[in-house]
């Protein structure tokens, strides 16, 4: 017996399981997923806004919302991942989940100061702008926004992110609602030379007809993969980038 007391003094995470997220992310994940709407854009628009979704290489959609429970931990929904020892939500991955509506600058999502990993692509969010208040979110080292239907202007708020080594932006040219997201070269500029940590970089089909390329030449020596497809990027490409060891330029 006095073994067995020892041993659960000693090594007390063998026997008490995983902490539950606190109940304010809790209610800022599930006020969150009700301020959209739910629907499969793809049956709403007969041509595709995002190949992202539902395609023979891609992810399947479907409302990974809606199953979300306040009767449940949260960390057990789905697109949700928490951290084991604190029960703070690190992880959101509503990719391709049918969410509906603008994303707004008061989002609850803002109130969840853990996310290291954020993905809402392959949703729409009916042409509204990236709320600058994402920066907020100082602790994110993965953030994938591509396909979101998303207009306006790439805040260089973003720029605040320093911890992020992924950042995808990409395919947001909405040729059906005639919407697109541009970035300047100002924004673009900050970006390049705050993200120190940035591997990944992806602006493909992003208005960057006012930018010119030399806005790249501070970008991470650490960076691997770099697309800017049909952009409009002007000029050429800092020759310094070329020295990046396991580039992929797209």
């Amino acid at each position: 017996m006095v073994i067995i007391i020892l041993l659960i003094l000693t090594f007390p995470c063998w026997f008490v399981g995983s902490r539950p997220c606190p109940p304010n992310q809790r209610d800022s994940l599930f006020e969150f997923s009700h301020s959209f709407l739910l629907h499969n854009w793809e049956l709403r628009f007969p041509y595709t806004l995002s190949p992202s979704c539902d395609g023979p290489d891609s992810v399947a959609s479907y409302p990974k919302t809606a199953s979300w429970n306040l009767s449940v931990d949260c960390c057990g929904w789905n697109g949700v991942t928490c951290d084991e020892s604190t029960g703070n939500v690190i992880g959101l991955n509503l990719r391709c989940s049918w969410l509906h509506g603008p994303l707004r600058s008061n989002s609850t999502l803002f109130r969840l100061p853990h996310l290291r990993s954020l993905d809402l692509s392959g949703n729409d969010f009916h042409g509204s702008t990236i709320p600058p208040e994402i920066s907020v979110l100082v602790e994110l080292t993965q953030l994938n926004l591509s396909w979101g239907n998303l207009s306006d202007h790439v805040p260089s708020e973003l720029s605040r992110l320093n911890k992020l080594a992924s950042l995808d932006l990409s395919h947001d040219d909405n040729y059906l609602l005639d919407r697109s997201l541009q970035v300047e070269g100002s924004s673009l500029e900050r970006i390049a030379q705050n993200l120190s940590n940035l591997s990944f970089l992806d602006l493909s089909d992003i208005d960057m007809s006012n930018v010119i390329a030399s806005s790249l030449m501070n970008l991470s020596s650490q960076m691997m993969y770099l697309s800017f497809g049909d952009c409009g990027l002007q000029g050429e490409l800092p020759g310094n980038i070329f020295l990046f060891i396991s580039l992929v330029v797209a």
